[in-house]
Formats: C-alpha cells, sequence, structure tokens
C-alpha cells in the first residue's frame, strides 16, 4: 500500500518525467530560436556579408597599391578615381604571373589605359605570391625601400577587413594602411546570398578570414 500511494501522490516526478521534460524544453527552446533566425534571415546575412567589409576614412596618401586577384578591373578604376580626386600621385599595381604568360600587373594597367587612364600614374609591380600575406610582406619591403609611411590600398569590398588585418600585421607600425573597397560585380553585402558567385565568395573568403586568425 505504502509503495502504491507513493507512485501516485502528487507532486512525486519519475526521473523519466524529468528527462522527458528537460528534452521538450530543449526542443521548444530550438523551434523558437529557428523561427526567430528564418524571421531574421535577411537581416542576419547581410550582417554576415557587412562583416567582410571593413574600410578606412580617406585623406591624402604618398601612393596607391592596387592588390591583385580582380579580373573585372573594378580595383584598378577605383584607384584612377582617386588619383583624379587628389589622394595620391601614383598607382602601384601589383599582381602574380600566370595568365597566359603575363603578369596581372601588365593586364590590369593596359586595361585601364584602354579605359581612358593616363599611362604615367600606373607603375606595375609583378611579383610572384601565392597569398594575401605574402602580397602584404612584399609590399611593404617595398614601401619601406621607397620610404613611404601613408598608403592607400584597394581592394574588392569583400576582401577589405582580411587585407587589412594581415597588411597592418605586416607593416608592424611602420606603414600607415588605409583600406579602400572597389564594388565587386559579384558580391553585394545586402544580396550575397541570392546569386551563387556571391555565394562561392562569402564562403571562401570567411574561411580565409578564419584561417588569418589561426595563423
Amino acid at each position: 500500500m505504502h509503495r502504491a500511494e507513493s507512485r501516485g501522490r502528487p507532486g512525486v516526478k519519475t526521473p523519466a518525467r524529468t528527462g522527458f521534460s528537460r528534452w521538450a524544453a530543449l526542443v521548444a527552446a530550438f523551434f523558437v530560436l529557428g523561427c526567430a533566425a528564418y524571421y531574421q534571415r535577411t537581416a542576419l546575412l547581410t550582417a554576415a556579408g557587412d562583416y567582410l567589409v571593413q574600410t578606412d576614412p580617406l585623406e591624402a596618401a604618398e601612393i596607391i597599391v592596387v592588390l591583385a586577384g580582380d579580373g573585372t578591373g573594378t580595383r584598378i578604376m577605383t584607384a584612377v578615381e582617386m588619383v583624379r580626386r587628389g589622394l595620391a600621385p601614383t598607382i602601384l599595381v601589383d599582381g602574380p604571373p600566370g595568365v597566359y604568360g603575363h603578369y596581372e600587373s601588365e593586364l590590369a594597367i593596359e586595361y585601364a589605359v584602354g579605359k581612358g587612364a593616363p599611362r604615367e600614374i600606373l607603375e606595375a609591380f609583378p611579383m610572384n605570391v601565392a597569398s594575401t600575406i605574402e602580397e602584404a610582406e612584399t609590399v611593404c619591403a617595398e614601401m619601406r625601400r621607397r620610404g613611404f609611411r601613408k598608403v592607400i590600398i584597394v581592394t574588392s569590398n569583400f576582401h577589405t577587413r582580411r587585407a587589412g588585418l594581415i597588411f597592418r600585421e605586416a607593416a608592424a607600425g611602420d606603414i600607415e594602411f588605409m583600406i579602400a573597397a572597389a564594388p565587386a560585380p559579384y558580391f553585394e553585402p545586402d544580396r550575397w546570398w541570392k546569386t551563387r558567385p556571391g555565394k562561392k565568395i562569402f564562403l571562401l573568403e570567411s574561411l580565409k578570414t578564419v584561417n588569418s586568425w589561426i595563423e
């Protein structure tokens, strides 16, 4: 009688009932969070895209450096417009080899000249590098050789945060880098998830950004 009364006594929970209640609460919490994430997905995805873009207020510098890896001409033409605005007198265009036997820097300059840029403001800086880290080290060495201490870096919008982190680390306080964003035809921070190229750029750049934290 005592055992039967204990099982039926109000307020006494068996271990099975307690475990079920915890799982039910956990499932409910995940459901609520999932619903919230779904209804706020545009804002969350936009914030993720915006995170990759980090630029600086620009002021007059000694030179503008255009980073390699574009292929569309937006980086070098953004730099040309900056020269026209009086932000610097010269553009150093870097680039590795590998495009039909040409350095990317040479092809970028020919593209810009074809678009009306004065050839005299453009200087090719070919380099044999395989990463932004190597690129930053090479550029910093060249800036130190020339005695430059104030430099504008132009790269694609999605590459700005990572480039700024890497270049400032390579500079070790000797050079002030200002990071400027060129528009990327295949990446818009507020709609990158709507196109296949945008999703590929976001995923690859996010992985590279995480890797730069680790290195």
